[in-house]
């Protein structure tokens, strides 16, 4: 996938912002580690905007051959192939078994249950080496 350009699905101000964000600080660590800690305060930023991310992305994708409805959204993928970011659908009693991402990857969990008043939401955040298993996702919201 050498020079090829930048994929934006999702090309808005806030995904292109948050994007140069995370290169910048993946290009100043000295360690993945390093990597994770300085992209920790971007993810923060971009998931106390509730708007930013289209109800769209938000759907399950009960034909993506994941199970139970796992939908995987593409929101960006770097043209060398060095970065992608994507929103994961897990709906409620879906799960994924504990899997290996083959690379670096940050997870950022958002489960929103929608009341007819309001929407909660918890977060969290974690960061896993190259050939780590990450643990199940399990949604019983």
């Amino acid at each position: 996938m050498s020079g090829a350009a930048d994929e934006y699905p999702l090309d808005t101000e806030t995904v292109r912002e948050f994007i140069v964000a995370v290169r910048e600080g993946v290009t100043r660590a000295d360690s993945p580690e390093e990597a994770c800690d300085a992209i920790r305060p971007s993810f923060a930023e971009l998931l106390a905007d509730e708007s930013w991310l289209p109800e769209e992305y938000t759907a399950p994708a009960p034909a993506s051959g994941m199970g139970g409805g796992i939908g995987q959204w593409l929101l960006f993928r770097a043209g060398d192939a060095s970065l992608s970011l994507f929103s994961l659908v897990v709906p409620a009693g879906a799960e994924t078994p504990v899997h290996d991402h083959l690379a670096w990857a940050s997870s950022v969990s958002i489960a929103a249950r929608r009341t007819r008043r309001s929407t909660r939401r918890a977060r969290a955040g974690s960061c896993w080496p190259s050939g780590a298993r990450s643990p199940p996702v399990t949604s019983t919201f």
